[in-house]
Order: structure tokens, then sequence, then C-alpha cells
């Protein structure tokens, strides 16, 4: 957050000095990277906590406003920001919620803490929370042509909960940490062909930079900052025929 504060002070202040080519690609990949890691985060808390509450709306506010200051899509206001960057962040918690909670993911990882299928009052509510919040956003951001204008390219919506997913599948399995690396760069690299090839924009040069960069500094986090709980104690075994 403190390098995105920079990145923005610098570009609305003196664009001259962004003379190199990948300078936005990798402000973006920064800025999205947090969301992510905010969004493996609480998708792995085994109970909400104070900071359950406090940190993603934190986050999701400073990132919107760094994205409009430093004006990756045009003259899209902060509200427009917001909400795209709300629907990426929250297809990341749920996607990740839902894969670390089934019995696939426990032969996959078996070292990494599991999660139960289970909801209490207050995991409801917060739900139901965001989704009325998010659903205000949406009604204020801006339209065009009866489209919401922040989930035009509706691509790029899915690219960071793809990102995610593919560092978390990595960060949990049993390859070599060399391999894990490699793996990491192709996931970046997967989907920034994807994407550039779906949207068209031939810019796939400066994508693979931005999307590489990402995932690796989300898989940082995973490898190294705890947003993923690792258990000291061996795997139990699961009965024959477990599904969930």
């Amino acid at each position: 957050m403190c390098a995105d504060i920079v990145a923005a002070y610098t570009v609305t202040n003196n664009r001259s000095r962004v003379g190199l080519v990948y300078t936005l690609n990798v402000w973006s990949a920064l800025t999205l990277a947090q969301v992510c890691v905010a969004a493996i985060w609480l998708a792995f808390r085994r109970a909400p906590d104070l900071w359950s509450w406090i940190l993603p709306p934190v986050v999701l506010v400073s990132a919107s406003i760094l994205r409009a200051k430093v004006g990756l899509f045009g003259p899209w206001s902060t509200l427009d920001y917001g909400c795209r960057t709300a629907l990426q962040m929250l297809l990341a918690i749920v996607v990740i919620w839902l894969i670390v909670r089934t019995s696939w993911w426990r032969s996959w990882a078996p070292t990494v803490e599991h999660r139960k299928w289970e909801f209490s009052m207050r995991q409801l509510f917060s739900w139901t929370t965001v989704v009325a919040i998010l659903s205000a956003i949406i009604a204020r951001a801006t339209w065009t042509e009866h489209q919401l204008l922040s989930a035009t390219q509706t691509a790029g919506i899915f690219a960071p909960a793809t990102v995610s997913l593919g560092v978390v599948l990595i960060s949990g399995s049993r390859l070599f940490w060399l391999a894990r690396l490699v793996g990491y760069v192709l996931v970046g690299a997967a989907v920034a062909t994807m994407l550039n090839w779906l949207l068209n924009w031939q810019i796939t040069d400066r994508l693979l930079v931005e999307f590489i960069a990402e995932a690796l500094m989300i898989a940082a986090w995973a490898e190294w900052g705890g947003i993923i709980p690792h258990s000291t104690r061996p795997a139990e075994p699961q009965p024959a025929g477990a599904h969930l």
C-alpha cells in the first residue's frame, strides 16, 4: 500500500517522469496483488474477527482510489474503479473459499489447514451486508447504454481471481520450491496470454509483465507471509467415499 501511494503521487504530479513502457502495468500488478492477498487471507480465515472487518474494506478503498489516481482505464470515476475492484475481490474470495473446502483440496494440499463447510449467523449476515453494499455501489456507478461501465471487458474481472487460484493451488502442492516458482510464472503468463487473446488488445508483452509480476507478488505472501495457514499435524485420512 505504501508503494501504491508513492506510485500514485509520482504519476499524478509528474507524468513526464513515467518513461518506462511497463510502469503502469507494474503498478497495476502491485495494486491488484494486494487485493488478491486480502482475498486469499480472508478465504482461509477460520472465523471472522475484528481484522476481517477492517482489512478488506481498507484494501478495497485504497486500491480503488489509487487506481483512479493512476488512471489505468482513462476517465473513470473513483466509484467505477471501486465497483470493478470490488467485483474482482469478491470473485477471488468466493472461488478460493469454495475450493479450499473440498475433499480434493485436502488430498492436494495435506499440509495446509483444512476448512469445513459451515456457516455461522455472523457470516451469513456479513455476506448479505456485502451484497447490499455492492448493489448500492453498482447502482451509483456509471452506466453506458444499459451496461455497467466497470463491468466492460469482463475477462479482466476474472483475471485476478484466476491468478489467485493458480497461486493458491501451486503453493499448497508438494512441488519443490523451484518448480513452484516456475509454476507461478506460468500462471501469470497463461492468464496474460488468454486475456490478450480474448480482448484482442495486442499488448501481450505488457500483460505478461503485469500478470507475472502480480502472480509473484501474491506468491511471496503465500510462501512467506502466512496468508495460507499450514498445519503442523499430519493430515487425517479421509474415509472412503467421502465427498465435500
